[in-house]
């Protein structure tokens, strides 16, 4: 994903050398993207990790990432190597919430999601295979049995899972055109904790985060099987359970997404995680992955 950089790579960048720190932070030009501002790259000297103010570009300084590389290995040579929870996060990560009657209610909406039902025909219309679909635990509520708010919509059924698999909430898309559903009614989540889409990803070594599960079902079908949706561009539920310390954010295109992207980039980034932003070419000019691909 990119070339790897080293503090000589930085230091060597127009001979600009290494100054003392300010704040705690040394200040570079950034050579990723060729710039001049002598302070527009900072680096944390602790840890390696950097961020470039100029083009938003983030990571871990070579020799920084194979000092925690043979580090970890060492701990492994030690003994039963087992990774605990994460304790970088500002809060901590809800406890598994698994909830018996949401899983009963997803199983009735799962079987009516079936070959000749209007979820199935609306799943093959955003290119997401019924198969897939079904493996991941979608369902289909027909109008007037949505459990949620607004139940004149028919939805399709997505589960809200915790890290183990197990069912915690439901959460439902209208399946009518945008223009045809009042904005604040499209999405609906039962009420009661919160998890994310394929929850189980987010221990993995690497994730692949999206807002939407539509997004995350493309990258499914396209063979990214850590990809985890949020379910939603603001929600933070997932990244308390977070345990993979690379995440390629795949968040929509349009200006509540880019503004989580930079947010999320610059937390993630600063607490030890390697960042990537999935590159805006791979959209095609569209708004999300799922139109994408």
């Amino acid at each position: 994903m990119g070339r790897e950089w080293t503090m000589a790579d930085l230091e060597a960048y127009h001979g600009q050398g290494r100054r003392p720190p300010t704040g705690g932070r040394l200040r570079f030009a950034c050579p990723i993207h060729e710039g001049d501002n002598p302070t527009s790259l900072s680096v944390d000297p602790e840890t390696g990790w950097y961020k470039c103010f100029s083009c938003g570009a983030t990571g871990q300084l070579a020799e920084y990432r194979q000092a925690w590389l043979e580090q970890r290995r060492a701990l492994r040579g030690a003994g039963p190597y087992r990774r605990e929870p994460p304790t970088y996060w500002p809060q901590a990560a809800p406890p598994p919430q698994a909830d018996p009657h949401r899983a009963e209610l997803l199983a009735r909406y799962q079987a009516n999601l079936t070959p000749d039902s209007p979820g199935a025909r609306y799943l093959a219309q955003r290119g997401i295979p019924l198969e897939l679909a079904k493996r991941h635990g979608l369902g289909y509520a027909p109008p007037g049995k949505w459990a949620g708010r607004v139940a004149k919509w028919e939805r399709l059924v997505v589960p809200h899972l915790d890290p183990g698999g197990a069912v915690v909430n439901l959460y439902g898309r209208a399946m009518a055109d945008n223009d045809q559903v009042p904005q604040g009614e499209r999405h609906d989540h039962l009420p009661g904790a919160k998890g994310a889409f394929n929850a189980p990803g987010l221990v993995r070594d690497v994730v692949f985060l999206t807002e939407g599960a539509m997004d995350a079902l493309a990258l499914l079908e396209a063979g990214e099987e850590n990809a985890v949706a949020m379910l939603g561009p603001d929600s933070r539920v997932a990244l308390g359970w977070l345990q993979a310390r690379r995440v390629v954010l795949c968040l929509d295109m349009d200006d509540t997404g880019r503004r989580s992207t930079g947010e999320l980039a610059d937390t993630l980034s600063l607490l030890g995680v390697q960042v990537f932003i999935l590159p805006a070419e791979v959209y095609r000019g569209e708004k999300d992955l799922n139109a994408a691909m």
